[in-house]
């Protein structure tokens, strides 16, 4: 009769040869996934310590002024988008087109959210992943998608660094039946904190009253000297 130190040290190896099992299932569908690219190992099963920076990008972050960006990048092109806002284009001198919101806030008019877009014929998803991930650590959410009929691989990934900024990234990695590679890289980042300052504000505007028709018909008299009509506002 088997003892039962025999049946439990059976039962261990068992759970073991599941659990490699498991893991070489998990790598091998990874390796295949991921077929073409270099793949960080390391990065995969260990976490990576890193200092998260404070967001910027050919210079520029969020919260300055168009004079400030415009010290860093002469070809900074302003435009009035009608609702307050002033929207700013240039392409810097590394390529990439940037689009960046004003808005008025704290007594001046600052970037709250910023648009880069770039392709590298270079650089493929997982390098720009790897020194994404060096300044800002691992991604807080990550998704990939390949489409195997077009050699598309997909990827969105999302940060939120230090000073309240939101960042989220789009890369798409093409290949030709060549093996060569372009990568399309789109970075998005938002300062949560002016963004929230602008919903707030929106948000008061909706909740004053409509002025009345007969308000409109009908102005006020004035008032006369040391006296002030109740209701207005200065």
């Amino acid at each position: 009769m088997q003892k039962k130190e025999d049946r439990s040290f059976s039962m261990t190896c068992l759970v073991l040869l599941c659990l490699l099992g498991f893991l070489a299932l998990t790598g091998f569908l990874f390796y295949k996934a991921n077929y073409g690219t270099d793949v960080s190992w390391v990065s995969l099963f260990f976490e990576q310590k890193v200092k998260k920076d404070k967001f910027k990008l050919e210079g520029v972050s969020l919260g300055m002024t168009p004079e400030m960006v415009r010290r860093l990048h002469s070809n900074l092109i302003l435009t009035d988008r009608g609702d307050g806002e002033k929207k700013g284009t240039y392409v810097s001198e590394k390529g990439g087109a940037f689009t960046t919101l004003f808005l008025d806030a704290d007594g001046g008019r600052k970037a709250y959210r910023m648009q880069f877009v770039q392709a590298y014929k270079s650089l493929t998803e997982n390098e720009i992943i790897g020194r994404l991930s060096k300044g800002y650590g691992i991604p807080a959410t990550s998704s990939c998608l390949r489409r195997a009929v077009r050699r598309i691989l997909e990827c969105r990934y999302s940060w939120l660094v230090s000073g309240g900024v939101s960042l989220n990234a789009l890369i798409r990695e093409r290949r030709d039946g060549y093996g060569a590679v372009r990568t399309e890289f789109t970075l998005n980042a938002v300062d949560t904190n002016l963004e929230g300052k602008k919903k707030r504000r929106q948000q008061k505007q909706r909740a004053r009253p409509p002025v009345s028709s007969a308000d409109k018909r009908s102005p006020p008299a004035a008032s006369g000297p040391g006296e002030r009509e109740e209701g207005l506002t200065f």
